[in-house]
């Protein structure tokens, strides 16, 4: 049986979207581990508290923001890294009604 391998993200409580600080990780044998490389990495730059968003295993996942600025990111799933990006660019461009570009994406499998 294959092992799991967790990722996380975690992002800056209280900010903007734009301008936020947000850390990633991938390839963890743990959730603990995932979460903690992700919190590392978002307290980096991060002015304010960084809070664990997400958390994945055995997948892809992609982060897009809106590039003039707006109010919602997407992040999605998937088992393809292609597909998982495909799918933040659309849904962020239709909630935003302007086009995204994607800030992370990575894998854990």
């Amino acid at each position: 049986m294959a092992e799991n391998l967790w990722g996380a993200i975690a992002e800056e409580k209280g900010k903007e979207l734009k301008g936020r600080s947000v850390g990633f990780s991938k390839n963890h044998t743990s959730k603990d581990a995932a979460q903690a490389d992700a919190l590392t990495a978002c307290r980096q730059h991060a002015v304010q508290k960084c809070e664990v968003s997400h958390t994945y295993k055995n997948g892809c996942v992609a982060v897009a923001d809106p590039i003039n600025g707006g109010q919602k990111s997407e992040i999605k799933y998937n088992v393809s890294e292609d597909k998982a990006k495909e799918a933040a660019l659309m849904f962020c461009s239709l909630a935003n009604q302007q086009s995204c570009r994607i800030i992370y994406s990575g894998c854990s499998l």
